[in-house]
């Protein structure tokens, strides 16, 4: 059962991360003894809230989700598997293919390169080139 209000919250969170998306640059290059870089300073600290908003949505959608069903760990996990790992390796793997086709990885094998130390330890900590952002459509 979806909650409108939590629903309209997630929108006014998403706007928010956008706007923090957006100051982010202005506030690391703009002149610190400047108006614009105080504006965007501060918008960027006024809307920072947002993050841990997520986290505690999910949280709450997720106890929603399940309240009045019990539990089955090992299917809970691999729904998980399937609805967020899954598409992060395939995303992360479209990343690597595009990034070494502009020649900004040079791997000597690229295959090899797919699955190096390096590569591996990347994926796992989440520490590519760029951060990457894909919105996975949920039915919460």
């Amino acid at each position: 059962m979806k909650i409108r209000s939590v629903s309209l919250m997630n929108i006014f969170m998403c706007f928010c991360v956008v706007l923090i998306h957006l100051t982010a640059y202005p506030v690391q290059t703009l002149d610190k003894d400047g108006i614009w870089f105080k504006i965007f300073l501060t918008a960027n600290f006024f809307v920072r809230f947002c993050v841990p908003c997520f986290v505690f949505l999910s949280g709450y959608k997720l106890y929603n989700k399940y309240k009045d069903k019990k539990i089955e760990l090992k299917k809970f996990y691999f729904s998980r598997l399937k609805k967020i790992v899954l598409p992060y390796l395939i995303c992360y793997a479209i990343y690597f293919i595009y990034f070494y086709s502009k020649r900004w990885v040079e791997p000597k094998n690229f295959f090899a390169g797919l699955v190096t130390r390096k590569f591996i330890c990347t994926v796992l900590l989440c520490n590519f080139f760029n951060s990457i952002i894909f919105i996975i459509p949920s039915d919460y």
